[in-house]
């Protein structure tokens, strides 16, 4: 769904809205783009018996999501759904606007923006060296796959920050983007600035921030910011902080 159609379609709505009658009170449900996406992970425990290594852990997902409005920008909820075979699922997150036409947002008016929203996947499980495929639901461009696998720690004394640029048309890698990367809040540290970075060919720049917080605790808040060319895109994540002695996954789209 293209922007121009997607602010068409909240002129026509307000439109209805304004005008009462039948449509007074029509839900709206409508799908939303994805700009970034970030994920860390917390392991609850470890299963080993004679044949294998299961790693149980909880996965909070970080979604940057898009609004044309008020309403949709307001009234977000992220829907998790599980797709195909049950020996092989696919997890399914949805960013999806839910509001009625006579609610009090209705009247703010058009005014994009970005939020980002938290949604913490308890108890999943990956056996050995296999991997859960997460797809990120995004209405105005390819979908973000995330790939969770039992890789989440860092050496001590440190949080690692793996952050990929990506095409918002088309999704591939941007390389030579510049990445800022700024703590909000922060415990064992600093708040500002962490560093900047260049994007290599994979379209990945890493950080490795130096952090006392121990492992898995909260440690902080941080925002990214990505520029490439006369593009510039911010993710906030303030729902919920990168953990200590972790590693913490993002993509933003530009």
């Amino acid at each position: 769904m293209s922007k121009e159609w997607r602010g068409l379609a909240a002129a026509l709505v307000m439109g209805i809205a304004a005008a009462g009658c039948a449509q007074e009170g029509k839900l709206i449900d409508l799908p939303l783009s994805v700009r970034g996406v970030a994920y860390d992970q917390f392991v609850d425990t470890t299963i080993v018996d004679t044949l294998t290594r299961t790693t149980v852990f909880t996965t909070r997902f970080k979604v940057q999501v898009h609004g044309e409005n008020a309403c949709e920008l307001s009234r977000i909820q992220l829907e998790l759904s599980r797709v195909g075979p049950t020996g092989t699922p696919i997890f399914v997150l949805s960013p999806i606007a839910r509001y009625n036409t006579d609610d009090a947002c209705m009247n703010a008016g058009n005014a994009p923006g970005d939020t980002t929203l938290l949604l913490s996947v308890n108890s999943v499980s990956v056996a050995g060296a296999n991997t859960i495929p997460f797809l990120v639901k995004n209405v105005e461009g390819p979908d973000f796959p995330i790939v969770v696998d039992s890789t989440v720690h860092t050496p001590v004394g440190t949080i690692q920050f793996r952050i990929k640029v990506e095409d918002r048309s088309d999704a591939a890698a941007v390389a030579g983007a510049t990445v800022a990367l700024d703590s909000l809040s922060i415990v064992g540290g600093a708040v500002g600035p962490i560093g900047t970075a260049t994007t290599n060919v994979l379209g990945i720049a890493t950080f490795d921030v130096a952090s006392t917080v121990p492992v898995g605790k909260d440690a902080f808040r941080y925002q990214v910011t990505v520029t490439d060319t006369t593009n510039t895109h911010v993710m906030v994540v303030r729902v919920a902080p990168a953990r200590g002695q972790s590693i913490e996954r993002v993509f933003v789209r530009i």
